[in-house]
């Protein structure tokens, strides 16, 4: 079981200056939410290893991510991000994609399909595995991308605006489908969303992002 730890945090970029300070225990879904520009998305990708804090220690499970001597790559944090703009491989089948994280690491073609398959199961789209990804819709499209995602076996979860662009019913579906997983997972889960509605039915928490400031 990993706590996903923000102790002190601060990011800087430009003249932008945000602090944090928030804890995630597994299973628990935690919503950053606040004005564009706030920082929201700072956060994730600081987490996820995109972004460098300025000071401040990110610690996932006891294991320092970054902090004053130490800095993860991110494919070494154990950090699954679904970033708001998915980019799936539009020429390659859902099942191809899910499977990109595990053929990265090494695993055999067909061991990677398998394991795709069952999270594309999970998710309920395993009849669009042999779709390719540009005549997905964008809920399943959302569903491959969160596959994607937990096929690199994250300890921790990330997601940005996953409800973006997408129907009323399809974000309900995205939205039980991610508390499933978390559930399933039981990881720690940053959520940030302008959905207020899904918000309030899918997150155990709310962490204000404004001011320069985000604590819990």
């Amino acid at each position: 079981m990993s706590d996903l730890t923000l102790a002190g945090v601060r990011l800087e970029r430009g003249g932008f200056t945000l602090e944090a300070s928030l804890a995630v225990a597994p299973g628990e879904i935690v919503a950053l939410v606040g004005a564009n520009g706030a920082g929201k998305t700072s956060l994730l990708h600081a987490v996820a290893g995109l972004l460098a804090p300025a000071a401040g220690e990110i610690t996932l499970g006891g294991m320092v991510l970054d902090g004053a001597a130490t800095r993860l790559p991110p494919e070494r944090r154990g950090v699954g991000l679904v970033p708001q703009q998915h980019v799936l491989f539009g020429h390659l089948s859902a099942l191809e994609n899910a499977a990109f994280a595990l053929r990265a690491r090494g695993v055999r073609r067909a061991q990677a399909r398998r394991e795709a398959l069952a999270e594309l199961t999970r998710l309920g789209v395993a009849d669009r595995a042999g779709v390719r990804a540009r005549d997905l819709s964008g809920g399943q499209a959302q569903r491959v991308a969160l596959a994607r995602a937990v096929c690199a076996r994250p300890r921790a979860l990330l997601l940005d605006e996953p409800f973006a662009a997408l129907d009323a019913g399809s974000r309900g579906e995205i939205a039980e489908a991610v508390r499933r997983l978390v559930d399933d997972l039981a990881v720690p889960c940053l959520l940030v969303s302008h959905d207020a509605g899904e918000v309030a039915r899918l997150a155990d928490a709310v962490v204000p992002v404004a001011g320069g400031r985000a604590r819990r």
